[in-house]
């Protein structure tokens, strides 16, 4: 999972190989201590023209990496929270904060607990939409750092869930629709 973080002009420091203060970077990581202890920071230029200093942050060792949402929905879920908690102290720190595709599950699936009540979860192929920048998404975040990543959840074997998540980390629109036809056609007819 990877998170570019716009690095605020006081915080700043040539001096060092990252171009920040090492108390700004020990921070941050204090923050994603409860998602993760392994974590590599590295400075990163994603192409926008400017010195204006980033640092990307490669988040490994998630207790669920490699685990289908549903074999631990609750798992997937209580992690979902964590990260969006851990999220909103970095951002109070930081100034712009870019997340990945992975880490925009995590808050899709966030948003999704809050509506509903997620017993059993499955997630279909969803896609990215590349809004700005050079498209090549399989090269990571930082080549192409301002997207949109849609998902596809179906929820309890009930509703399809359809969410889309900026790179900003916020929810752009989220949809639900009834897989039951009776519901379907009395909500939308």
């Amino acid at each position: 999972m990877e998170i570019i973080i716009d690095i605020p002009e006081d915080e700043w420091d040539s001096e060092t190989p990252l171009g920040v203060k090492q108390s700004f970077i020990a921070g941050i990581l204090e923050e994603l201590k409860p998602i993760s202890t392994e974590i590599k920071v590295k400075p990163k230029d994603i192409g926008w023209g400017s010195n204006w200093p980033v640092i990307l942050l490669l988040i490994g060792n998630l207790f669920l990496q490699g685990r289908n949402i549903n074999e631990a929905v609750d798992g997937w879920i209580g992690l979902a929270r964590k990260f969006v908690r851990c999220l909103d102290k970095i951002r109070g720190k930081a100034g712009v904060t870019l997340v990945s595709r992975e880490a925009a599950k995590l808050i899709a699936l966030d948003h999704m607990s809050k509506n509903k009540v997620i017993k059993e979860l499955k997630e279909k192929d969803g896609n990215t939409i590349i809004v700005i920048g050079q498209e090549n998404v399989a090269k990571g975040l930082a080549s192409s750092p301002l997207s949109l990543y849609v998902f596809f959840f179906i929820v309890n074997r009930e509703s399809v869930y359809i969410i889309g998540v900026r790179s900003v980390g916020k929810i752009e629109f989220s949809y639900e629709m009834d897989l039951e036809t009776d519901k379907f056609l009395e909500r939308y007819s």
